[in-house]
This record gives C-alpha cells, structure tokens and sequence, in this order.
C-alpha cells in the first residue's frame, strides 16, 4: 500500500532528496513538543541519561541510547498516525490499513522505514534484535487494538481484554524494552515497579478520557458498566456537553482512588527495591544504579505522574461541579 500523504510533514529531505533522519527526528521534536510538553521533556530526559549510562559503565551506551531514540520516535510516528495527531484529518479506515499493513510487516511510509532501519542495525550490533523486535510488536498490537475498538460497532471490552492490551502497551512494549536497552534484568524492574506502571496507566487514561470518549474509545470495561449502572446513553451525552451522571461520576472517583493507593504502595516499595543488571554482576555498580535509577530516572517519572495526578483531579473535579444532569 502506498499512502503519499504520509511524507508531508515529518519528514526533511537532503538535497540528494533522500530523508535526512537527524533533521526529521528534530522537527519530530519540535511538533510533538508543541502540542504536548510531555513530549518534549521525555526527549530531552534521553539525552540526560548519556552521563547515568556513564557512570554505571553500561556497555555500547551511545548504541543503547540511540535505539531507545529510534524506537521511540518510530513508535510516536505509528501512534500519531493512528490516534489522527496529524496536520492533516486521514479516514479512519485509511488508519487502520496503515497499522494492518504494519503489523503483516509491510512498512507504508520512508521516515518509519528509516527509523525500523536503524532500529535492526543497532539491535543486531547489541544481540538483541528479536527481543526489540518483540517488544515493538507488543506496542504495535496495542495500538491496532484501539484502531479495532473506534471501528467496531460494538463498543465496550470486557477488563481482561482492556488489561491485556494495557499491559501490552505498558508492560510487554514500553517497560520491557527500556529495562532491557539499560542493561536491567526485565522480569525483577517489571515486578518491582509494576505499581508505578499501573498508577501511571490510570492517571493517564483519565487525562485522555474526554478525547478517548469522542473517538468512541471507552475505558470502562463492561463489568463497570454494570456494577455503576452506566448505560451508553450517558456516554453519547457526556459526549455532547461534558456532562456526567451520578454513576460516571462514581466510576470516576473509584479509579482517583485506586491510582493514589497504587502510587502509595510503589513509594513504599521503591524504599528497599534493588534491580539485578544484566551486563555485569559487580555489587557496587548495582548498588549505584540502583541508587540513580531511583534518584533521577523513577523519581522523575513519578514527578510527571503527580502532575498529571494534579491535572486529572482538577479536571474530575470541574466535570462533577458542572455536571447537572442526574441519572439514577
């Protein structure tokens, strides 16, 4: 499949006319960057972590750094795409072609094969291609599933389903292949973190539930739906004008609540956490990446966490203040 369109914006040309990636990946920067500031202050903590694979002796550090580089922009080009984030409004259905060839692993697009590219290359050189390859896939499947979601007539997922693909994302795809470029032993950073991850997840599921709800994208899984008694009419008009009913508000309160116990009991773990490294067995250099890795890396996300906790809460708490309508 050949989708023209889709080298519009992103992508900067030399004057030979081939892709110049380290100009794209800077105009990637700058975009993302200018619609959320997130975005921007992840890129640059990457950059940080130059002087902490340093001081830790991590091997082929500037390979490992410009994988996670490669694979995050490549990762942010496919979900942009999807999501719609675009300069330009692309069909639904054009979307879901774009990651159904993805997945068969036709790549539709020259900047996100430039970037798969690289991603081999270096993958190779660090003997972990199968493992990247695997873990980009869990990604790619969980943005295929949200894809699936907006086109299916029926709507709702049952929790397993949406745990799944969370974990997929989170989990399978994003903390998997970090813990894994950093020279940490996967399964110890997933089971020790594992709380942080599913605060973050709640945080940020709340953060985008307005804009989930418009793309018919719903986090509330069917079981939810009939513990609170939420029926799909308050969602077409929590759609409409924002307002939420008595048991969407409830449901609301309950995952606040939930996410602030799972960030409590990640703090109270994180105090005696110690995560094996893959690359060497030497008990001072565990002892002071461990003590960075929860000093300027966990500590730092959890920072991000609060405030998307703050924003979360806020915006929870304006929707109940001007939410009139009541459904019992």
């Amino acid at each position: 499949m050949n989708l023209p369109f889709l080298t519009t914006w992103y992508e900067k040309y030399t004057e030979n006319n081939s892709i110049d990636l380290d100009s794209s990946m800077q105009y990637m920067f700058e975009k993302v960057g200018e619609r959320d500031p997130s975005y921007k202050n992840f890129l640059e903590k990457l950059e940080k972590l130059k002087t902490l694979f340093s001081l830790v002796r991590l091997p082929d550090r500037e390979k490992r750094l410009g994988l996670l580089k490669y694979i995050y922009y490549a990762m942010r080009l496919i979900d942009d795409i999807c999501d719609g984030d675009t300069p330009i409004n692309i069909d639904i259905e054009v979307r879901r072609e774009y990651i159904s060839q993805i997945v068969k692993g036709n790549i539709p697009d020259d900047l996100l094969w430039d970037f798969l590219k690289k991603i081999q290359i270096l993958s190779q050189e660090l003997g972990i291609e199968q493992e990247v390859k695997d873990g980009m896939q869990k990604i790619i499947q969980s943005i295929q599933f949200d894809i699936e979601r907006i086109v299916d007539p029926d709507k709702l997922r049952n929790e397993e389903s949406l745990q799944e693909n969370f974990h997929r994302m989170d989990i399978d795809g994003s903390i998997n292949l970090t813990s894994l470029i950093f020279g940490l032993n996967v399964e110890m950073s997933h089971e020790l973190t594992k709380e942080l991850w599913e605060a973050s997840r709640i945080w940020y599921t709340l953060m985008d539930f307005r804009e989930d709800m418009v793309e018919w994208l719903i986090n509330i899984p069917k079981e939810d739906f009939q513990k609170y008694k939420i029926s799909l009419k308050e969602i077409e008009i929590f759609k409409t004008d924002w307002t939420l009913s008595e048991w969407m508000k409830k449901w609301l309160r309950v995952k606040v609540c939930e996410a602030h116990q799972m960030l409590k009991i990640y703090q109270k773990k994180r105090e005696t956490f110690s995560i094996d490294l893959s690359y060497t067995k030497n008990w001072f250099l565990k002892k002071l990446y461990n003590y960075l890795l929860k000093r300027y890396v966990l500590s730092s996300y959890v920072h991000d966490i609060k405030q998307a906790k703050q924003k979360t809460i806020a915006m929870v708490e304006g929707w109940l203040r001007e939410s009139t309508h009541h459904w019992l």
